[in-house]
C-alpha cells in the first residue's frame, strides 16, 4: 500500500481521483490548494503526490518547484494531473520539475496502473484479477460488439453517492456507452418512464427505499423485465442480501471495490445474454 496525496481544487476530480487509489489498496491524502499541499508533504512524507497545476495560493509549477528543492522531498515522484494538453504545456510541466504528466479526464481503467509504475514494487497491493465466469464467457465469445453497437446501450445507474455516480461515469462514457443517473428511487422510476435501458445498475442502500424495491418494479413491468438487472453495492451486506437480490431476478450481485475492466467485463456478459 502507498500513501498518495493528491492536490487538487476540483472537489469531482478530487473525489473520483481519492476513490480510485482507496478502491485499489491505497491510502489518499488531501488538499485542496498549494499551499495546503506543500505542508502535507512536508508533514506526512506521502510516496507520491498527485498534483493539478492550476491551483490557487500556489500553482502547481511554483509548488512542484519548491518540492524538488527541498533535499527531504526532492526524492518523492510528483505526477501532474491536469487538463493542459499543448504541446508547450507539457514541455513547461516536465521542465518545472514533475516526473510525469497524467491529462484530464483521467482514464479510471489505466490511471492507477499508470501511477504504480512511479511507484515500484511497493505501490502493488492488489491481488491478481480473478477471472470470474463473466470474464471467460466474454473471453470465449466470439465477438465483441461493434463500435456502433456499444455506442447505442444505454445504461440506467443508481446510486445515492455522486462519487460513485461521477465513477461509474468516468468507465462507462469513454467505452462508448449512454448513461442516465439516478440519487434515489423515485428518479429512477421516473427515469424509467422516459426510456427503457439497455442495463440497470444499482446500490442496494438508497435514502428512500433499496434496490430491491427497483428490481420488483423493473421485473413486475413488461417494458423493463427481460432488462438485465446488475447490484453493486459498497456495503458488506449478509449473504441473505445477495441471495435475495439473485432471486428476484438480478443477473450479478457485485460488492465494491471491483477494477473498472471487471465490472465492463460483467455489463457486457450481461448484454451479451440479452
Amino acid at each position: 500500500m502507498a500513501r498518495a496525496l493528491v492536490i487538487e481544487d476540483n472537489p469531482s476530480h478530487l473525489q473520483l481521483i481519492t476513490y480510485l487509489l482507496e478502491a485499489y489498496g491505497h491510502e489518499p491524502l488531501e488538499a485542496v490548494d498549494g499551499e495546503e499541499g506543500l505542508a502535507a508533504a512536508a508533514r506526512d512524507a506521502p510516496d507520491l503526490i498527485l498534483c493539478d497545476v492550476r491551483l490557487p495560493k500556489l500553482d502547481g509549477m511554483d509548488l512542484c518547484r519548491r518540492l524538488k528543492g527541498a533535499p527531504e522531498l526532492r526524492a518523492i515522484p510528483v505526477v501532474a494531473v491536469t487538463a493542459l494538453g499543448m504541446t508547450g504545456d507539457r514541455m513547461a510541466i516536465l521542465a518545472a520539475g514533475f516526473d510525469a504528466y497524467i491529462p484530464k479526464p483521467i482514464d479510471p481503467e489505466t490511471f492507477v496502473d499508470q501511477i504504480e509504475a512511479l511507484l515500484g514494487p511497493r505501490g502493488r497491493h492488489r491481488p491478481p484479477r480473478p477471472v470470474g465466469a463473466a470474464a471467460a464467457e466474454v473471453a470465449a465469445a466470439p465477438r465483441t460488439p461493434a463500435p456502433d453497437e456499444a455506442r447505442a446501450r444505454l445504461l440506467l445507474v443508481l446510486d445515492d453517492s455522486r462519487t460513485n455516480r461521477l465513477l461509474m461515469q468516468s468507465i462507462f462514457v469513454p467505452n462508448g456507452y449512454r448513461l442516465v443517473q439516478a440519487g434515489t428511487l423515485r428518479e429512477a422510476l421516473a427515469l424509467l418512464e422516459g426510456e427503457t435501458p439497455d442495463a440497470i445498475l444499482c446500490d442496494v442502500h438508497l435514502p428512500d427505499g433499496c434496490g430491491f424495491d427497483l428490481i420488483r418494479a423493473a421485473k413486475a413491468d413488461a417494458r423493463w423485465r427481460d432488462v438485465p438487472f446488475l447490484f453493486l453495492t459498497s456495503t458488506a451486506w449478509p449473504e441473505q442480501n445477495r441471495r435475495t437480490g439473485l432471486s428476484l431476478g438480478a443477473e450479478r450481485y457485485l460488492v465494491r471495490p471491483l477494477e473498472p475492466p471487471e465490472l465492463l467485463v460483467e455489463v457486457e456478459a450481461c448484454l451479451r445474454r440479452q
